[in-house]
């Protein structure tokens, strides 16, 4: 039972009104917890293993051993390049390596683990309905339930469920950083910077198409956190102004730069030389060419080989209409 403050009015909202929200939350995650039940149980009746899980475990390995062929000075030409980050998968693969566990129960050990990660998104949106002062916080649970990213194969994905997450945190991260400046300081900025940073290269560098996106919202977010300094500053708006985009230029740069440094320590194949990798993994994301696939859009295939005139714009055009999860919706 919840107790709130009405904020057209300022008068105090009664238990039996703060009920009902309560109510209505309970119910939404119960049957959340249940769809994530129902997609685990049909996974292990159809065989229990897909192809991202297979996938992933080489891709792991992949990376252990460009990275620590790196580190010893060993060649490692012959090691298949991979593109596809470890963050959700490396615990569960040195956790079976160690105790010499078959890869079906390192299948489950990754789907604990998305499952964390799906009702971690629901938590981070629940924390997030109350750093906006929604006045029916069950709306958190709702958004979770109505998005695509949480149905169907995508509920139990190694890859997706960990990218909405980290993702999510990323979006509520800036709303968390937009009311700690209202209070600025150009520490409290740093912190908030280094904080959004970490996160991103948490996601990124599962996906590193994902760069682009994250960093023109932070970018945006941060511009709106600042404050005008009206005390100090001289009059005139572009003066003013002229303050809040040099805070932003130093935010932009130490946002950009912590998060090249920290994506590509958690990427061992980018060790040997991480920017000719970044930019190989873009395009390979980018153009489809990692399985040589393509993309669903609009009742036709599209990649690079298969769509005239493919750009960068087409491909997260497509990708973020054609899923429109919570790193789309929440944005």
């Amino acid at each position: 039972m919840m107790i709130g403050v009405d904020k057209s009015n300022g008068k105090a909202i009664s238990m039996q009104k703060a009920g009902k929200p309560a109510v209505i939350t309970v119910i939404l995650l119960a049957a959340f917890l249940l769809l994530l039940l129902s997609s685990h149980l049909l996974h292990e009746y159809h065989g229990g293993i897909t192809v991202d899980e297979r996938a992933e475990w080489y891709n792991v390995q992949y990376h252990l051993a460009r990275g620590i062929g790196f580190l010893k000075g060993a060649d490692t030409s012959g090691v298949p390049a991979s593109y596809y980050g470890i963050v959700n998968t490396i615990f569960p693969y040195l956790v079976s390596f160690k105790l010499g566990l078959p890869i079906r129960d390192y299948y489950r050990l990754t789907h604990i683990f998305s499952v964390a990660c799906a009702i971690g998104t629901a938590c981070l949106l629940w924390w997030t309905s109350r750093i906006c002062q929604f006045r029916n916080r069950w709306l958190a649970s709702a958004m979770l339930l109505g998005s695509p990213a949480f149905f169907g194969y995508s509920l139990m994905n190694i890859k997706d469920v960990p990218i909405a997450f980290f993702y999510t945190l990323f979006t509520c991260t800036l709303l968390w950083c937009h009311r700690y400046l209202s209070r600025f300081s150009v520490r409290r900025l740093t912190y908030g910077t280094i904080i959004a940073s970490v996160i991103t290269a948490s996601f990124a560098s599962l996906r590193l198409t994902l760069l682009p996106v994250a960093l023109t919202t932070f970018v945006f977010a941060i511009y709106f956190s600042i404050p005008v300094d009206t005390k100090y500053s001289p009059p005139g708006l572009g003066m003013r102004n002229r303050r809040r985009l040099l805070l932003l230029a130093y935010s932009s740069a130490l946002y950009a730069l912590l998060t090249f440094l920290v994506a590509a320590l958690l990427l061992p194949a980018a060790w040997e030389n991480p920017p000719s990798f970044f930019v190989n993994a873009f395009h390979t994301f980018r153009d489809y060419t990692i399985w040589n696939g393509c993309t669903l859009y609009r009742g036709e295939c599209t990649s690079k080989h298969l769509t005239k005139g493919w750009t960068t714009a087409n491909y997260l055009l497509q990708w973020g209409l054609s899923q429109p999860t919570l790193l789309n919706i929440f944005n």
